[in-house]
Formats: structure tokens, C-alpha cells, sequence
């Protein structure tokens, strides 16, 4: 099911989410690590699921820390996150141009994208909800991560 950027609330941000990983995984090339990876990032993200019940919360608290701060708040977020998708970008380029690398880049690798994801989800989307499903089809595809970045319009 295609869900175009402009279509894409707070409904229904797990369904796009979904949609741009599904793409990307079947996009780019493919490696014998490519099922140990989806594998682990269910594992990783097993272990992160706990932290879905605090997102209403941190999400409403944070969103409001935003607003009382004028946006510094949102600034300091963001520094957070730039280190983040740095890693998963850099390290989805190393792993799919360097073959070599998979083996050392398979399992901080993975961990660093769930950490990175959980990171995006307990923070406000401030109403930009497909940059929110962005963030996280980024973190949640490594390591193809640079796909659902070069490709706007998937």
C-alpha cells in the first residue's frame, strides 16, 4: 500500500513507517546478513518495546518543554539526533559499499538503529508526523537507511 508524504497523521505514521522499510529492504541489494539483521532488529526491538508506554507521556511532556522554551528544547533534541542518523548513514553507506564491514558494523550496528529509534519515538513529533515516520524508517531499515533518505518520494 503506497501512502504518500502529504497523507501521512498521527493514525497512521506506522503504516507509512512500515511501508518505507518494506521498500527499502526489498530495494537495495541484498546480503546473506540481510536476515540476521531483520532478525535482530526484532530481538533489539523486543527489548525496547516496554518504552511504548511512555511515550504519550514523554512526548506530551516534551512537546510542552518545546513550546515553554520557545524551541531551544527542540534545538538540544536535535543535536541528540544528528549523531544518530550520522552513524546509521555513514554505516549504511560503509555496508553497502564496502562488503567487508558487515561483519563489524552487524551488531552495534542494529543496536545503535533501535537505540535511535526508540530515541525518536519518546520524542514530540510537533506535528510533523512524516518526519517522524521518516526518522524511524530510517532507524528501523538499516542498513539500508540510505535508501528511504536519497528517495523523497518512494
Amino acid at each position: 500500500m503506497r501512502i504518500a508524504e502529504s497523507d501521512v497523521m498521527m493514525g497512521n505514521v506506522g503504516a507509512y513507517t512500515n511501508y518505507l522499510v518494506d521498500i527499502a529492504r526489498k530495494s537495495e541489494a541484498k546480503s546473506v546478513l540481510d536476515r540476521p539483521v531483520i532478525f535482530l532488529h526484532t530481538l533489539f526491538g523486543l527489548c525496547f518495546a516496554p518504552l511504548v508506554i511512555l511515550q504519550p507521556v514523554t512526548t506530551s511532556l516534551l512537546g510542552c518543554a518545546v513550546s515553554i522554551t520557545f524551541g531551544f528544547f527542540l534545538l538540544i533534541i536535535s543535536i541528540i539526533w544528528w549523531p544518530f542518523l550520522g552513524f546509521l548513514l555513514a554505516s549504511s553507506w560503509l555496508w553497502n559499499h564496502i562488503p567487508i564491514t558487515r561483519i563489524i558494523l552487524f551488531l552495534p550496528g542494529v543496536f545503535i538503529a533501535e537505540f535511535a529509534q526508540a530515541f525518536v519515538g519518546l520524542m514530540p513529533s510537533m506535528g510533523e508526523w512524516e518526519s517522524r515516520g521518516r526518522k524511524i524508517a530510517i532507524c528501523g531499515s538499516w542498513p539500508h537507511s540510505l535508501f528511504v533518505l536519497k528517495y523523497k518520494n518512494i
